[in-house]
């Protein structure tokens, strides 16, 4: 692992690592998150931002990892078997894990966003994965990680958009009927409170959420 510095692109610092990487990371002012792959596990490992030094090494997980999220004080390591660990980015300790979580976890207003076998829609808290309120079942498959914009929670389904009250969970309605692509590249993103998709007719339109 490599950082160079951006305005001339010279070093700044080289960390080897004992293992190979995974193509997943994650990076905060903080720290650089980085998986390598020692067979039969893999293990997540934690570098100072500023000089490269290993802080320290998590436990080996199962698995072969998806998505990796550094979020406040919990760095999240998801799995393609689904499995999600929340681990403590000051010690490198598993505080909790959770399976079945189909999608990457999302932040909002200090609890995390969860989807669980891509139909359930939970929200935790991220110091010990308790339920901060009820689960939400969706009214179909959550295609993606539900958004987070003006204080309100969307989650997209084969059924469209549904608007979510952020404190509780509860559904507001659709304020938009989507009727999305069956190509997965047409998968929606959000951007400075803008949603893009591409509908059934492969146009891309664009939903104002603010």
């Amino acid at each position: 692992m490599a950082a160079l510095h951006e305005e001339d692109g010279s070093g700044r610092w080289l960390s080897p690592t004992a293992s190979p990487l995974s193509g997943v990371w994650s990076v905060t002012d903080d720290a650089v998150y980085v998986i390598e792959m020692p067979p039969p596990h893999i293990r997540l490992v934690a570098l100072d931002s500023a000089t490269g030094a290993r802080r320290w090494e998590s436990d080996s997980f199962d698995g072969t990892p998806a998505d990796l999220t550094a979020a406040g004080e919990t760095v999240f390591l998801r799995t393609t078997e689904r499995q999600l660990h929340a681990v403590d980015t000051h010690s490198g300790r598993t505080r909790w894990s959770a399976v079945g979580i189909s999608r990457p976890p999302t932040m909002a207003d200090g609890r995390v966003l969860l989807v669980r076998n891509a139909r359930m829609l939970l929200a935790v808290d991220p110091a010990t994965g308790q339920d901060v309120w009820p689960r939400r079942p969706s009214n179909g498959t959550l295609l993606i990680a539900p958004l987070v914009t003006d204080g309100a929670i969307y989650t997209i389904g084969h059924t469209g958009l549904t608007a979510r009250n952020a404190a509780t969970g509860r559904a507001l309605g659709s304020p938009y009927n989507m009727s999305l692509s069956p190509d997965d590249h047409g998968t929606p993103v959000m951007l400075d409170g803008v949603l893009y998709f591409t509908n059934a007719r492969r146009e891309v339109e664009a939903v104002c959420l603010n």
